[in-house]
């Protein structure tokens, strides 16, 4: 095999892989799944009610994956899923979950805030419009491979 990643592609990859490693201790600490996690974040992140359609895209989990989640989180407690229309459902945090995002997703969200904070305004434009364009093209670049 020949080919090889760019030392700035490894350097990348081992970030995004980091970032992601800091967001699971975060869920274990909190005693959450990384789904679970991930659907508070959105719907905390996005509105208190959300459709499980934007769901999907906001927390990119599987569809399977992210049924499965709802369903602990109603079982549990903490959410409530409410038809919208006839193929549409809404998901809405019930008094429980919003208690439990306060403890958790609340925290990770402050503090997310805080630390872009901590970046000029330019920084943050310029760190938003590189993760953007370098999404455009790889998205791009993975269809022509399709193709």
């Amino acid at each position: 095999m020949k080919v090889k990643a760019t030392r700035e592609l490894v350097r990348i990859n081992s970030l995004v892989s980091e970032i992601d490693s800091l967001y699971r201790r975060a869920a274990v600490n909190f005693g959450l799944s990384d789904s679970i996690m991930n659907v508070l974040y959105a719907i905390c992140n996005y509105g208190d009610d959300v459709q499980i359609s934007e769901l999907v895209e906001l927390t990119s989990l599987p569809k399977q994956t992210l049924n499965s989640a709802l369903r602990k989180c109603e079982k549990a407690g903490l959410t409530e899923i409410e038809a919208a229309s006839h193929k549409n459902k809404r998901v809405k945090l019930t008094p429980d979950g919003k208690a439990l995002a306060e403890k958790t997703v609340i925290k990770i969200i402050a503090t997310e805030n805080r630390v872009l904070s901590d970046f000029t305004a330019g920084e943050r434009e310029d760190y938003i419009r590189l993760m953007q364009k370098f999404l455009d093209k790889f998205k791009v670049r993975l269809k022509d491979m399709g193709e």
